[in-house]
């Protein structure tokens, strides 16, 4: 298994919101892609991207709201690791 740091640190919640606000819409939008590009290929929807496309989407809306409740002076540490097997 190998593993990799992705984000390690104290950030305000503006950053938090930034960086995994951005991370999250990358994810959206690569699978949006990668669904359109299976649609052209393939003549119908890939129900995978379709399905993880949700899941993202609804993960940026829960987290957006959990910031939107919090100080904006606040300090907030993230961790983000990779995990490959």
């Amino acid at each position: 298994m190998s593993k990799y740091k992705l984000i390690d640190g104290e950030f305000t919640v503006a950053e938090a919101k930034e960086i995994i606000g951005n991370l999250l819409e990358y994810k959206i939008q690569f699978h949006s892609r990668q669904n359109f590009s299976h649609e052209i290929r393939n003549g119908h929807s890939d129900d995978q991207s379709l399905k993880r496309k949700l899941e993202l989407t609804r993960t940026k809306e829960l987290f957006l709201e959990q910031m939107s409740g919090l100080d904006a002076n606040q300090k907030l540490v993230i961790n983000a690791d990779i995990l490959i097997d």
